[in-house]
């Protein structure tokens, strides 16, 4: 999956929509005020474009909480000359969340993709790599002093078969990168929340094993290490049991760290029908009802505000459906079972259909 990481797609919003199968519409409610009395944040990836789209906007500023810049942030779009920083995409995107009250997660300080060419054309020493993302955190880090409440600071480390992902940065330094990363980020922001962020680690299996046997490792370094966040793109037809992630957050919570949902979409192969999204709305209210219960994990941020601005469907051609609001921005089932979650009320089972009993735990 190395070469298939959702964020390597660019997200334009030129997917297609989905099908609203719901057999009524269903009211947008405004997610962060639930999940405020909660203490939960309930945040979205944001494309600056797609801001453009008064909708789009519309829904951002009443729904969710926090917002994690898509793109924007990256090596290749915040950093693509060496020497040369481009604020103006991150600095939209700081303002718009300032102005509508939200916190912004910063995304991400240090990964293998969207990396410009110049980088590793230039870097061939592990002097010269740590002194880069010294460089590079540092004043990333510097120019949001104050107004990034929490950053992913290294992005998919792990590798899925064994051991650390091979990338430049790990063949040059070790994990000397992620140490140098993080103690960077905690001098120019002693105030932001610090994350290693990484997919398919959601439950207990040997990738988030390796994980946690990092994140020991470095907090015995004593790396400025806060948090880890699970991205959660799941498949519709292959869900990680929910005991398995409720353990792999309290076992992570245990160590010290707070334990964010921070890319969660779930997709499903073809056309939505009823059944599916059904299914997928028992998914979607399940995790809710995990994090909701688990010490440690107070955050969940859907990687995308509605099925046509969706990194999935461009990705994996087959593949779509996956977030909560449809491409014409209508709620689907999956919002209304997040909210029955939130409102801890049945008032959601009503949009399943007749006879539709409130969602159960998925085992």
């Amino acid at each position: 999956m190395a070469d298939s990481s959702p964020e390597s797609a660019q997200n334009e919003g030129s997917s297609p929509a989905t099908a609203h199968t719901a057999a009524q519409e269903i009211p947008l409610v405004g997610l962060r005020g639930l999940a405020a009395a909660y203490q939960l944040d309930f945040g979205a990836a944001v494309a600056f474009k797609a801001l453009s789209i008064s909708k789009y906007a519309q829904i951002v500023s009443s729904e969710f909480s926090t917002l994690t810049p898509e793109n924007e942030m990256k090596w290749q779009y915040i950093h693509p000359v060496s020497g040369s920083y481009e604020w103006f995409f991150g600095d939209q995107l700081v303002q718009f969340a300032q102005s509508h009250e939200m916190k912004v997660r910063g995304h991400t300080l240090v990964w293998h993709n969207q990396l410009p060419r110049w980088v590793s054309e230039s870097v061939t020493t592990e002097d010269a790599l740590l002194k880069l993302v010294t460089e590079h955190v540092s004043t990333i880090v510097g120019h949001y002093r104050g107004k990034i409440a929490k950053w992913d600071v290294a992005n998919e480390v792990i590798d899925d078969a064994q051991g650390m992902r091979d990338t430049l940065f790990y063949r040059l330094s070790g994990t000397e990168f992620l140490s140098t990363a993080f103690r960077a980020a905690h001098e120019a922001d002693a105030d932001a929340l610090l994350y290693l962020n990484d997919y398919s680690v959601e439950a207990i299996n040997p990738k988030s094993n390796r994980l946690y046997e990092l994140c020991k490792a470095l907090l015995a370094q004593g790396v400025p290490l806060h948090g880890v966040g699970l991205q959660a793109h799941w498949d519709l037809d292959d869900l990680p049991s929910m005991s398995s992630v409720r353990k792999n957050i309290e076992r992570f919570a245990a160590l010290g760290l707070k334990v964010d949902i921070t890319e969660l979409d779930i997709r499903m192969k073809g056309a939505p029908t009823p059944e599916r999204l059904r299914v997928q709305a028992e998914a979607y209210a399940a995790l809710v009802r995990v994090v909701l219960d688990t010490e440690g994990s107070d955050s969940i941020t859907v990687w995308g505000v509605d099925d046509g601005h969706s990194w999935v469907p461009q990705w994996m051609s087959s593949y779509g459906s996956a977030l909560l609001l449809d491409g014409k921005y209508r709620a689907k089932q999956a919002y209304a079972a997040v909210v029955g979650e939130l409102s801890k009320q049945v008032m959601a089972c009503s949009y399943f259909g007749p006879g539709r009993e409130p969602v159960g735990e998925i085992r």
